[in-house]
């Protein structure tokens, strides 16, 4: 499009499983099984738009969303209470958070002959993790959804034939959000809890050379 300045690629995809993987929890033994069992749905698009604006700046976009859902419900036979044990609800979500979404800058000015300054930046967004079912079997009462994120990174930087030096910097918001957070059992005095997140705000300089 427009003399190949503007690429847009988009995808559209509705997939299905059946006698999936599904991971089964037993929190108060510390332990977990896998069996293959149950089944899945995940309907879902992922857009890129990419546009050359002159010879020296370019600016991209992504977006991909996904709903992954389960569409059969796991449970046991019926105890001695007349009532299964539910490790999987139909209806659950699956995966990771549903929505991601990036946009991109770079710009890059020639200052002589095998010479140029170049910027870069790209900004990240990532939704809140999917919701938990606390009624199925070995659920933590007290376990959370990812938190929802934004990312900001630039790097600017001086090329000269096969020398590239720049300094950057990732996560410049210093966001730290709880991507996970598990403990080891569900006990009432169990209170140590093990949290995942992202690197935090770094800055520094890189130099490479190829040839």
């Amino acid at each position: 499009m427009l003399d190949g300045r503007l690429n847009v690629s988009a995808s559209a995809f509705d997939i299905r499983w059946k006698n999936i993987q599904q991971l089964v929890s037993i929190a108060p033994c510390k332990g977990s099984f896998i069996v293959n069992v149950g089944a899945a749905r995940s309907v879902g698009f992922d857009l890129a738009v990419d546009f050359q604006i002159n010879s020296n700046f370019r600016l991209g976009t992504s977006l991909g969303y996904s709903d992954a859902h389960l569409t059969q419900d796991f449970q046991s036979a019926p105890g001695a209470g007349g009532a299964p044990t539910y490790f999987a609800r139909k209806g659950d979500r699956v995966g990771g958070p549903p929505l991601t979404a990036t946009v991109t800058g770079d710009y890059e000015q020639p200052v002589g002959d095998d010479r140029s300054v170049y910027f870069h930046t790209d900004f990240q967004h990532v939704s809140r993790g999917p919701e938990i079912d606390y009624t199925i079997f070995g659920a933590d009462p007290k376990a959370r959804r990812s938190d929802p994120f934004d990312q900001l990174n630039i790097r600017a930087g001086f090329r000269v034939k096969g020398l590239d030096i720049s300094a950057f910097a990732t996560n410049l918001l210093d966001s730290a959000p709880i991507i996970s957070r598990t403990r080891g059992s569900l006990g009432p005095f169990d209170g140590l809890f093990t949290a995942t997140t992202i690197r935090p705000r770094t800055i520094g300089v890189t130099w490479t050379f190829r040839y």
